[in-house]
């Protein structure tokens, strides 16, 4: 029997088991090199920190010296991200191994969870090749493995749009109202990059109610219910109930003076290399469908998920530039890039109908050429040396971690002072060390990039692990 006389179960079964291949064999790849690519770096380091003392003592904090924490209210990443990893600090101890064991778990559910959105929105075969075109997109590997807070959010992104789906399809109940609150809740909290996702939402229901979708009361009701509960959590945990300096710093995350140059910098920039271009590429085709069918034609999931791409793309040009500030938007439209290129095929005849589907075929080449150029992204092991070497500090060694979080996660002994320098404007420190200066009770410094500021009168150079340096006071100075 043929395979177009399969019954649709039966078709179900076979896209779920492709599906299914397809994300063991993406998370097969990303346990290539775990913990050397991309190698533990900075922020990383401090949502790991802040995961051990969630873990350890229950509190929504970053340690800063015996006996002393900051709360979290300059970290980027939410609970959504930090639960789960303490969680599992909590049952398996302790360790950078089993932190990326769960940004594997999130890797591998990002890739499901967006492939069933394009198969429930467009169809199977569109949701084989979101699967495929996400499997082999480089940059989904080298931000989902570090512990960051894009992949988890995109886990609840799709969660959320999924959920709406049904709901623009006329399912009704308190019950998927609370789900879609609760579910939007996490993705906005996870991340201030995803707060963008609550103006989409507001969008998306004034054009529901416009097309006749109206709540019931209970709805409302369960919707602000399950959402409040998750948004209010976050500001409790991490802000301390003070919301204030959120949206501040999520317009000017790195306290730059010369926003407007940076706007102008990152507007070149981003026609002249193929990672943006390969962006612009898929978004152009998505619009290009979208404006074929005809807004009326547009889902409340679809334009969901659109109005976040344009907001992230919007609010990446007032960053630093790194691409990883629009990967959002670029992820999500490459999942809404099969269903865009299936509806074209279906509405062109003949050599234009064959030609737009070449574009699936060549973004999957582009992606895979990509993988193949840099398989493993920001490799290094330096930081194995350096986590070997501040494990045999004796317990009772004051040490100081200078814009080195990843050494401070890897130290097991209880007289470590940090020190970091977050932004330009912003410096985290224990009370009394306002300089590196202030340093004199610390038998060593372990320092990244601040070697400058340590006092060599004081202290002379031991060791070094890649950019990482050791200092370790003079004996002079300990007599």
């Amino acid at each position: 029997m043929s395979v177009r006389h399969w019954l649709d179960i039966d078709r179900e079964r076979l896209f779920r088991l492709v599906l299914l291949g397809i994300v063991v064999v993406a998370i097969a790849w990303a346990s290539v090199n775990l913990l050397d690519s991309p190698r533990p770096w900075f922020d990383e380091a401090l949502y790991l920190q802040s995961a051990r003392m969630l873990a350890e003592q229950g509190k929504y904090a970053l340690p800063i010296a015996p006996h002393e924490t900051v709360p979290l209210s300059f970290i980027t990443v939410g609970f959504p991200l930090l639960l789960p990893i303490a969680f599992v600090f909590r049952i398996f101890g302790t360790s950078f191994f089993a932190a990326r064991v769960v940004m594997l778990g999130f890797l591998g559910v990002c890739i499901a969870l967006a492939a069933l959105w394009s198969r429930r929105r467009y169809g199977r075969w569109a949701g084989v090749w979101t699967a495929l075109l996400f499997a082999t997109f480089s940059p989904l590997y080298g931000n989902g493995k570090n512990v960051l807070g894009e992949v988890p959010g995109l886990v609840f992104t799709f969660a959320a749009s999924i959920a709406l789906l049904h709901i623009e399809r006329g399912k009704r109940g308190a019950k998927i109202f609370g789900v879609f609150g609760f579910l939007l809740g996490l993705a906005a909290v996870t991340k201030p990059a995803f707060l963008p996702l609550l103006p989409a939402a507001t969008l998306a229901a004034w054009i529901g109610y416009r097309r006749g979708i109206k709540p019931l009361a209970k709805e409302w009701l369960a919707f602000a219910a399950a959402f409040l509960l998750v948004f209010g959590h976050w500001i409790l945990s991490q802000f301390g109930g003070a919301f204030s300096g959120v949206l501040g710093h999520y317009a000017n995350p790195y306290g730059l003076a010369n926003v407007a140059d940076i706007i102008w910098k990152n507007l070149v920039g981003f026609f002249q290399d193929p990672t943006p271009l390969h962006f612009l590429g898929a978004l152009l085709f998505v619009c290009f469908a979208f404006w074929k069918r005809g807004f009326k034609r547009l889902g409340l999931s679809e334009l969901f998920l659109l109005v976040f791409i344009f907001l992230t793309w919007i609010a990446y040009f007032r960053t630093l530039g790194w691409y990883r500030y629009f990967f959002l938007a670029h992820v999500i439209a490459l999942a809404m890039l099969p269903g865009a290129v299936l509806y074209l095929v279906r509405r062109f005849l003949g050599w234009k109908s064959k030609l737009v589907f070449a574009v699936l075929p060549l973004f999957l080449l582009a992606n895979a050429y990509a993988l193949y150029k840099d398989p493993f992204p920001l490799y290094g092991t330096d930081w194995r040396a350096l986590e070997t070497y501040v494990q045999t500090l004796p317990d009772d060694e004051p040490v100081l971690f200078a814009n080195v979080p990843e050494g401070l996660f890897f130290y097991r002994g209880s007289n470590a002072t940090q020190y970091l320098k977050v932004t330009e404007a912003l410096t985290i420190h224990g009370v009394g060390l306002e300089t590196l200066q202030n340093a004199t009770s610390s038998r060593m410094i372990v320092s990244e990039g601040l070697s400058d500021f340590v006092p060599a009168s004081m202290y002379v150079f031991e060791k070094r692990f890649g950019s990482v340096f050791v200092w370790k006071r003079r004996q002079a100075v300990l007599n």
